[in-house]
């Protein structure tokens, strides 16, 4: 009786050939320049009829039930949503990146430079601060803010 009750709520398995399913993803921008060429690629090829939606990164804060329950797929940073079921799919390293041409260029590797140079946050939707500013307080750092941006990508053409 479990097993037919099981039913009613697991679908049959999934024929990416056939499906026209809509999928629902919540990752940052810079997940999205990086993932979703090669991911729409193979939906092509292989699930010509299914669509995804990607939805603006969230921080787990403001992440209710009613609006998790419209995500199919979270591509999250860091250690964001502990208590679901997570998985590692890649692995970056932050980079200071500078304008080209940039005056202190080079110079911003030492310490009294990087503080006194102008930075651009990027504040995600649901924090308070940029995830870097949070990881340098620890070390006892606060860098100056000149802009604030919602996204890693406009930071970087900034």
């Amino acid at each position: 009786a479990l097993d037919q009750v099981r039913t009613l709520f697991v679908s049959d398995e999934f024929d990416a050939a056939r499906s026209e399913r809509h999928f629902r993803l919540m990752m940052p921008d810079l997940a999205v320049e990086l993932l979703m060429p090669p991911l729409m690629e193979k939906v092509t090829r292989l699930a010509p009829n299914v669509t995804i939606d990607v939805v603006p990164w969230r921080s787990s804060t403001i992440f209710t039930p009613d609006f998790a329950r419209t995500i199919d797929l979270v591509i999250s940073i860091g250690n964001s949503f502990k208590g679901f079921h997570r998985q590692r799919l890649y692995t970056d390293l932050d980079a200071l990146a500078v304008r080209r041409g940039h005056p202190a260029g080079a110079k911003l590797r030492k310490r009294e430079a990087f503080l006194a140079a102008r930075h651009v946050a990027v504040i995600i939707r649901g924090h308070n601060e940029d995830l870097i500013d949070t990881w340098l307080r620890t070390k006892g750092i606060e860098r100056r803010i000149a802009l604030v941006v919602p996204g890693y990508i406009e930071a970087l053409h900034v």
